[in-house]
């Protein structure tokens, strides 16, 4: 009777250790995201087309707004890449002598532009991943928004344009940012 039970026993695990190797044969793990295209930290121009991310000025609560791309001194923006290599996020700073001015969606309000105001917890935190098949083109994603993406919005034909944060639409290029190095 011993003898039974235990067969029956090592039968089962050998059936369950069967279909557990059957299972990841067929849906293989996630290829490790050490693989995948990472922004490095740096200095850059933030591009949607031919429009750049521009503070109205370098001073606390000031809106972001996209206006035309000339390298100027406000369209700079310090990238840092923080977390742990499982988890990556960035900030978004404005370069220069202002100091704790990190690009953040406009408090409280979703279909508001964004501003700079002081950093607040993961409020100014993104993850800034590739688009699919577009090289060099990428999307910010809030933490704060729960991962809507940064998308141009034009809300009146005589202001300047504005952003907002709203689940990507694949194919739409208002979602596609290019990180420009600041040449120094």
């Amino acid at each position: 009777m011993k003898q039974r039970i235990f067969l029956l026993l090592l039968t089962a695990v050998c059936l369950i250790t069967g279909n557990v190797f059957a299972q990841i044969k067929k849906n293989p793990a996630p290829v490790a995201a050490a693989s995948e295209t990472l922004l490095a930290g740096g200095t850059y121009f933030i591009v949607n087309g031919n429009v750049a991310l521009t503070p109205e000025a370098a001073s606390l609560g000031q809106s972001v707004f996209l206006k035309p791309f000339r390298r100027s001194g406000l369209q700079k923006w310090v990238v840092t890449k923080t977390g742990t290599p499982k988890n990556i996020s960035y900030t978004i700073k404005l370069a220069g002598d202002a100091e704790d001015l990190w690009f953040q969606p406009f408090p409280g309000i979703s279909d508001r532009t964004p501003i700079i105001s002081y950093k607040e917890g993961n409020v100014s935190s993104y993850k800034i991943i590739p688009v699919p098949g577009k090289a060099e083109l990428w999307y910010i994603k809030s933490l704060k928004n729960n991962g809507d993406a940064l998308r141009a919005y034009m809300s009146d034909a005589t202001a300047p344009l504005e952003m907002r944060f709203d689940p990507v639409e694949d194919g739409n290029t208002k979602f596609y940012w290019k990180f420009e190095a600041v040449k120094e």
